[in-house]
């Protein structure tokens, strides 16, 4: 973002807005990084006391040099933005709006709510973005930037806040993602840098536990191994402060509770260490034999338990959260940060050695959840000194959502954005909160799911019926047999029957819908390697409409069962139809396969 601002303003941009989330910490984050520009007027919008009284040479050097403001997403601080802007003469300057971690605060949180009710009324942060600030900002670019885009891609096509082109930024060299923690290697084994810890600790923890747990224990026993191998090999790097991260709950009562157990805890240390034995010393001991995993080359044990007794003496507990801010800062040493929301988006956590995370909430999220992947980032240096404590359960929905992203990436790569977008979904996970969806045009498929209209067409004229029927006839071997038939067929010939076979255009389809289908079963084709087939059989209807399918529950199990989609093609000759005069029609049902991933797709219809 700073060298797209850097080069917005060579050609001739003069006003730049940076949005970020309502976080001191990170607004001051991003304030420092943008510090590197030189050329334009930067100013922070948390001490408006620095720039609303200057307004005058502000305006006199706009024109020239530039404007960059670095603005929080609070609906007081842009308001005063907005109309520090027109004292400035903003409007009249071509202008650059980046808003960063955009699907957080900017997209409308009453979306699904509005359309259930017309009283109620968009949420203060979108109204003063997607309004007011791009209203005031006549000649403006908008871009969206954020590592989870779920919740943009499923805004309805059209809508202003909908992205309509995407560009992919790949990482720099360095850099440690998902393929570093969370591939199938690593869960099933588990492999560093990952270590798994009781699944029943968060629980004991909520219960309100007495003491530190054995997961936390063994997490706050590695830290103080790793720092200090650190300091001993790299003492220009730990000496810049060493962190380790606690991210259980976005409870403050419990954030308390838990500064308590890595105090008390880290107190036992201090005094196993003067006596030379007790349990946390075995810990410090088993600490050491992981470490060997990925650094075998390492100091005695008897030096590092040496240096770790000097580290302890400056060591912090930081507590951050929305009552106690993100201050104050971490020191030079020792920290052991303990948070929720404030630090699970956006912030970065330099020299992050150890991540012990147990944040589970009934109904999840899979952007929030990969937003608390803390442990990401150019880290390539330090990753054999990193580990991850965490339950098997959460390691395994990390690598679910990991794969998945992989997919939305591959993707995204091609995209057209005036067109639906098919989201994949983990497993008992939703991809981001449904308040900021139009329900109205959001639908789900899942694995097993039959798609199928509710209302065929029994108008169908006899030359269209008659090319049908020869083109289901070739695709089963050139005959119909007596009872049904199951073949397989190519995908690029089940897209095409998904987009051809008839149905009632003019009454309601429950999710036949075939634009939409083909963005799913595109999703699939990649991952069933191109495997599909048709069935086919005759039948005699006599209601004119279908409620639960065509399909018998037989017929369903077995169908189910293919390693690949298939599309079900229903022959008819239309004279048992009760109740009006029916031509010989074909009838499409779409059943997917077990091994399906669920999808969320907004349904929008096409706009031109």
């Amino acid at each position: 973002m700073i060298a797209l601002v850097a080069a917005a303003i060579d050609n001739g941009f003069r006003v730049v807005v940076v949005l970020t989330s309502d976080n001191v910490k990170l607004v001051g984050q991003t304030t420092d990084r943008f510090a590197a520009l030189e050329g334009p007027i930067t100013v922070d919008a948390l001490r408006a006391d620095g720039w609303a009284t200057d307004d005058k040479h502000i305006a006199k050097y706009i024109g020239k040099a530039g404007l960059v403001v670095i603005c929080s997403k609070n609906s007081t601080r842009l308001e005063d933005l907005i109309e520090f802007l027109h004292k400035v003469g903003a409007p009249d300057y071509p202008a650059l709006i980046l808003d960063d971690e955009a699907d957080q605060a900017t997209l409308d949180a009453n979306l699904a709510r509005s359309k259930r009710s017309d009283d109620v009324d968009p949420t203060a942060i979108y109204t003063r973005v997607a309004q007011e600030l791009t209203s005031t900002l006549r000649h403006h670019v908008f871009l969206q930037v954020t590592a989870t885009p779920y919740a943009l891609l499923l805004q309805s096509v059209g809508t202003k806040l909908r992205p309509s082109f995407t560009r992919l930024l790949e990482p720099g060299e360095g850099y440690t993602g998902g393929e570093r923690f969370f591939e199938q290697e690593h869960v099933e084994g588990p492999k560093a840098p990952l270590v798994f810890v009781p699944d029943a600790e968060s629980q004991a923890i909520l219960d309100g536990i007495d003491e530190a747990p054995t997961g936390l224990r063994n997490a706050l026993a590695f830290f103080l191994v790793a720092a200090a191998v650190q300091f001993i090999a790299d003492p220009v790097t730990a000496k810049g402060g060493q962190n380790f991260l606690c991210h259980t709950s976005q409870l403050r009562d419990q954030h308390a509770q838990l500064e308590n157990h890595v105090r008390d805890y880290l107190e036992k240390i201090s005094n196993a260490l003067e006596a030379r034995k007790g349990e946390p010393l075995d810990k410090l001991t088993l600490a050491y034999d992981e470490l060997g995993k990925t650094m075998p080359e390492r100091p005695p044990l008897s030096v590092v338990l040496d240096q770790i007794v000097n580290r302890l003496v400056n060591r912090k507990v930081l507590v951050m959260n929305a009552k106690l801010g993100a201050r104050p800062e971490p020191s030079k040493g020792l920290n052991f940060i303990i948070g929720g929301n404030i630090i699970g988006r956006g912030v970065t956590i330099e020299n992050l050695l150890v991540t012990y995370y147990l944040r589970e909430p009934k109904t999840g999220q899979m952007d929030t959840m990969l937003q608390h992947a803390r442990m990401y980032g150019y880290r390539h240096k330090i990753m054999p000194l990193t580990r991850v404590f965490l339950p098997e359960q959460l390691a395994l929905r990390f690598h679910e959502i990991h794969k998945i992203e992989q997919r939305l990436r591959r993707h995204l790569a091609s995209a057209d954005m005036s067109r639906p977008i098919a989201m994949e979904r983990a497993k008992n996970l939703n991809p981001t909160r449904r308040a900021v969806l139009d329900p109205t045009y959001i639908d789900a498929f899942d694995a097993t799911d039959q798609v199928f209209p509710t209302h065929p067409d029994l108008k169908m004229k006899p030359k269209d019926h008659e090319a049908m029927t020869g083109r289901i006839k070739n695709l089963v071997g050139g005959q119909f047999t007596l009872d049904s038939q199951l073949e397989p067929i190519s995908f690029d010939e089940l897209l095409a029957l998904v987009e051809d076979l008839p149905f009632n255009e003019k009454e309601t389809s429950n999710s036949w819908a075939p634009t939409v289908l083909r963005k799913v079963l595109e999703h699939q084709r990649e991952r069933v390697k191109g495997r599909a087939y048709i069935y086919t059989r005759k039948m005699s209807r006599e209601i004119s409409h279908f409620i639960g399918g065509a399909l018998s529950s037989k017929e369903l199990a077995e169908i189910r069962e293919q390693d690949g989609p298939v599309i079900c093609a229903f022959r008819d000759d239309g004279k048992k139809i009760r109740g009006e005069r029916a031509s010989a029609y074909w009838y499409p049902t779409l059943v997917f396969d077990r091994d399906m991933k669920s999808l969320l797709i907004n349904v929008t219809p096409d706009v031109e």
